[in-house]
């Protein structure tokens, strides 16, 4: 395995070959109201953003959606997805002409989660579902789809046990199977995931009961009709995520919030590697991994942390317990062996709320600044580029110099097809006031 020490890239633009043409951002949501916790999915030409839209004062928030057809220079009309109450962070998932919409709905202090599906990009959506109880509001659901498939997970309360559940629909969203049960126990682990390849689904929970490792995986060969036994990845997970293609796996994780660590699978999820520690010999805290595959090989994780000893390229100035700092690594033989370690920010950002795409060649990175200072909100949205999978960067791109939200953090995504990426947030056109959904699209030549 290679596992080098820090290396900080922060300008190395004349390493690039390419630039990006961003183009003037788009107002998606334009209204008086509250829009935020928005999410985009490009797929060929069609580009899908769904957030979360009402009043912070009530607070009451539907799930609105729209769509474009001709790589994010124009969007169709709103539609509203939800039905009033109060609906949390939508999901959305698309897979050829399929678009799906999850998300979790409050009323009368019930929650559950709710589903909507379109089968022509996003120009009609069938009725909304209601896919069984969940265990809180605020509990996470994820989702995934390939082909026909389209698989929703998420948390309930059993009749003494929190239960990981499964849904599963072979008919593009139009039904779905009974609820599989895929883990259970007394000890209320959160953070179902779900990842989907051909008739594979992977799942993931979390069980912190303290007589085994609490970080669980199962497989499925069958499209969710039944699952493998569990396997036990790791421990103290959190922030766990995973993906898939072809035969290979992958998953990372804040392990006991001090480790990146990462595992994968390359005999669809039967059998996996021993854990590697993407932080090397760089102590770190409160990492908050993301990963992005691109190729037939080449896997990217980025995170935020804090940093306080190691790294062989590190001196005492380097090291922030106060602020979080932006660090990416790279693999291109399916996640055996990992490039050096790059720490993507300055000392003097802050860096938040980081997401990562990739495509072909192309990486691209976006993040939140909250040390901003020269702003009035304090806060901006960042992006990094790479035209050669991750070796260099490009010097940094300041996609919105002032988000004007002094209060939170505006959660920017980011999605990359082809030679094009898609870059989201939310924006206040006056210090604090209602934000709007922003959408900045660009090319790469």
């Amino acid at each position: 395995m290679t596992m080098l020490g820090l290396v900080i890239l922060v300008n190395s633009a004349n390493a690039l070959e390419t630039e990006v043409d961003l183009r003037k951002p788009i107002d998606l949501s334009n209204n008086a109201s509250h829009s935020k916790y928005q999410s985009v999915v490009a797929v060929k030409e069609h580009v899908y953003v769904a957030w979360m839209d009402g009043d912070d004062s009530v607070p009451v928030y539907d799930i609105f959606f729209k769509a474009s057809h001709d790589y994010g220079r124009t969007f169709s009309s709103v539609k509203k997805l939800s039905n009033g109450d109060f609906n949390y962070p939508p999901h959305v998932v698309a897979f050829g002409s399929n678009v799906y919409v999850a998300w979790t709905n409050e009323a009368g202090g019930e929650a559950s989660v709710h589903f909507r599906a379109s089968n022509d990009n996003g120009n009609t959506f069938g009725a909304r579902k209601n896919l069984g109880d969940s265990t809180s509001s605020y509990s996470p659901l994820d989702m995934a789809a390939y082909d026909n498939n389209v698989y929703v997970v998420f948390d309930r309360f059993g009749e003494s046990e929190t239960e990981k559940v499964i849904r599963a629909s072979h008919d593009s969203g139009a039904n779905f199977d009974a609820p599989l049960i895929y883990s259970s126990g007394p000890c209320g682990g959160t953070e179902p995931r779900v990842a989907a390849w051909k008739n594979h689904v992977y799942v993931t929970a979390q069980d912190p009961c303290e007589d085994h490792p609490d970080l669980i995986f199962r497989a499925s060969h069958n499209n969710g009709t039944s699952f493998s036994k569990q396997i036990y990845l790791g421990d103290g997970a959190q922030q766990v995520k995973i993906v898939s293609k072809g035969k290979f796996v992958y998953v990372v994780w804040n392990e006991n919030t001090q480790d990146v660590n990462f595992r994968v699978s390359k005999d669809f999820g039967r059998t996996f590697g021993a854990a590697i520690p993407l932080e090397g010999d760089l102590d770190v805290s409160n990492p908050t991994p993301q990963i992005a595959i691109a190729g037939s090989s080449d896997v990217y994780v980025v995170w935020a942390a804090n940093t306080f000893s190691g790294g062989s390229n590190l001196t005492a100035s380097d090291f922030d317990d106060i602020k979080t700092h932006l660090f990416f690594v790279a693999s291109h033989d399916n996640g055996q062996s990992f490039e050096p370690l790059a720490r993507l920010d300055t000392d003097d950002d802050y860096s938040v709320n980081p997401r990562v795409s990739a495509s072909g060649d192309n990486v691209f990175v976006v993040w939140q600044n909250i040390s901003a200072f020269w702003t009035p909100s304090g806060s901006e949205v960042l992006l990094k580029r790479s035209d050669d999978k991750g070796l260099t960067f490009v010097d940094t791109l300041v996609i919105d110099g002032d988000t004007g939200d002094s209060l939170g953090f505006v959660r920017p995504d980011v999605d990359a097809i082809g030679q094009r990426v898609f870059i989201s947030w939310w924006n206040s056109n006056e210090l604090d006031t209602p934000p709007d959904i922003m959408l900045q699209r660009g090319k790469v030549t």
